[in-house]
């Protein structure tokens, strides 16, 4: 019997929604309830992969995205580094910067579940060449709640997401 029990409490850990992977050792990140999965954006001629989170910075710190450092990797071994981002949530006090060149498009985003809503407006930001940064400034304790977006082919499976050199995630 304490075996049952210990095996279903160790299930309901290993289930929990709060991930955390550090890169950077002196950088306490969690990612809370993270979701993934497959994303229509409306005329678009591929499928996109979606993955959402809450980052959590307890310490305060700048989390910057540049082109090519938010990483998609399929079970196949491909990676996939053209992402947009849509910043849905924050805590007092963040803020957004973006450096040229930067690119900003409004989509029309259906997260492809089983209980999928109607598309959604995401006015989304990417990164463009060598200089290009969207730097989100969290203070003390402070969060922001952020969907990535990246075009993927037909049928992917996703294995793994990177964000920047400060989290990487089995999914």
């Amino acid at each position: 019997m304490k075996g049952i029990v210990l095996k279903a409490v160790l299930a309901c850990l290993a289930s929990m929604s709060v991930l955390t992977t550090l890169r950077a050792a002196d950088t306490p990140i969690k990612v809370v309830n993270p979701q993934h999965g497959p994303a229509t954006v409306e005329g678009a001629d591929s499928p996109y992969y979606c993955f959402k989170a809450k980052i959590e910075i307890p310490a305060g710190k700048n989390v910057v995205f540049r082109q090519n450092t938010c990483i998609l990797v399929g079970k196949d071994g491909t990676k996939h580094t053209d992402y947009w981002i849509y910043l849905a949530g924050w805590s007092a006090g963040v803020e957004e910067t973006k450096t040229a060149p930067v690119l900003m498009k409004t989509l029309y985003v259906r997260e492809d579940t089983k209980d999928a809503k109607p598309a959604s407006k995401w006015n989304t930001t990417k990164p463009e060449g060598a200089k290009g940064a969207i730097t989100y400034t969290i203070p003390n304790g402070g969060f922001v709640e952020l969907y990535f977006l990246w075009p993927v082919p037909k049928g992917f499976q996703a294995k793994r997401v990177i964000l920047t050199d400060l989290v990487e995630l089995d999914l």
